[in-house]
């Protein structure tokens, strides 16, 4: 390989968003597992992995702020993704058909999160996590 394409590679490698492992999330990349991520806009990056009637996040806390969402769907299964709590009421970010990503930007505040999935059934099947912010 070229070492142009050695780096273009490294990049994206270095740029996966997550693996997951038995239904949790075994690595979060660009930063230290279990740790939201602040980029250069001033956003904190919080990975979200849905998988058939699981979601994994890259951190189960936060501090408030404006974050960035990325959501990955690895199912074969359309998803979507709804914050409830401070601030957001039933906020709904879109769905995700596989396998592809969503982007979004949400405002969070103190308090606890309520985060799942909108497609009926999907919720009680277990794609239902929480998020604390302090």
């Amino acid at each position: 390989m070229k070492a142009n394409d050695l780096r273009r590679n490294a990049v994206i490698v270095g740029s996966a968003v997550a693996v997951t492992v038995g239904g949790s999330v075994a690595a979060v990349a660009a930063g230290h597992a279990g740790q939201p991520r602040a980029n250069a806009a001033h956003h904190t990056t919080l990975h979200i992995v849905e998988s058939d009637y699981h979601i994994a996040l890259s951190t189960h806390s936060g501090k408030p702020g404006t974050y960035k969402i990325v959501d990955v769907n690895h199912s074969d299964t359309k998803h979507g993704l709804v914050f409830n709590g401070p601030g957001e009421h039933q906020k709904f970010l879109g769905f995700v058909k596989p396998p592809k990503t969503l982007t979004a930007t949400i405002r969070l505040h103190k308090g606890k999160y309520d985060i799942f999935c909108p497609v009926q059934g999907h919720k009680m099947l277990g794609m239902n996590t929480h998020l604390k912010i302090s």
